[in-house]
């Protein structure tokens, strides 16, 4: 479900954004999209499914908009280092978080047999997306400030045809 719904969601996202702009509040959507996922996941008995389509989605609205936004945020001659750092802290990110998971999972005795095992591992996936919430409102609040770079306002119609 997470693979298909990002697959048919990310264009879609991209042409909202280039269309209205407000990609900072679409990152900060896509974050809040995120949060409950993962209780839903633990704590509830709602098929894996509808808290996987709601994974799809938020990475697509987040995806969709956050590689794209960087020719808004940084100078043109360095665009090739942005983009390596950014895919850098990516990885990085999933290195730790995935050790980290992994540490919480064996720590707890996780298995079929013990499905609470889980939950601490849980825990800390929302907490991750709280803080992502967090971060993309400390987005939104610069992007519509005195300093913005345009990522709520630079609409593909302000964009010049070759």
């Amino acid at each position: 479900m997470e693979p298909l719904f990002s697959l048919i969601g990310m264009p879609i996202f991209g042409i909202l954004a280039g269309r209205y702009a407000h990609r900072s509040l679409l990152m900060m959507v896509g974050s809040l999209f995120i949060v409950p996922v993962f209780p839903m996941l633990s704590y509830t008995s709602i098929p894996a499914a509808t808290p996987m389509a709601m994974m799809g989605v938020a990475f697509a609205l987040v995806q969709a908009i956050v590689w794209p936004a960087l020719v808004y945020v940084v100078e043109e001659s360095n665009l090739g280092l942005a983009n390596g750092m950014l895919d850098t802290v990516q990885q990085l990110g999933l290195v730790i978080v995935n050790l980290s998971i992994g540490w919480a999972n064996d720590h707890w005795l996780a298995s079929a047999t013990n499905a609470a095992g889980y939950h601490v591992g849980m825990l800390m996936f929302t907490g991750i997306a709280l803080l992502s919430v967090l971060c993309a409102f400390a987005l939104w609040r610069a992007e519509t400030g005195p300093h913005a770079h345009g990522l709520e306002t630079i609409t593909t119609k302000h964009l010049k045809t070759p």
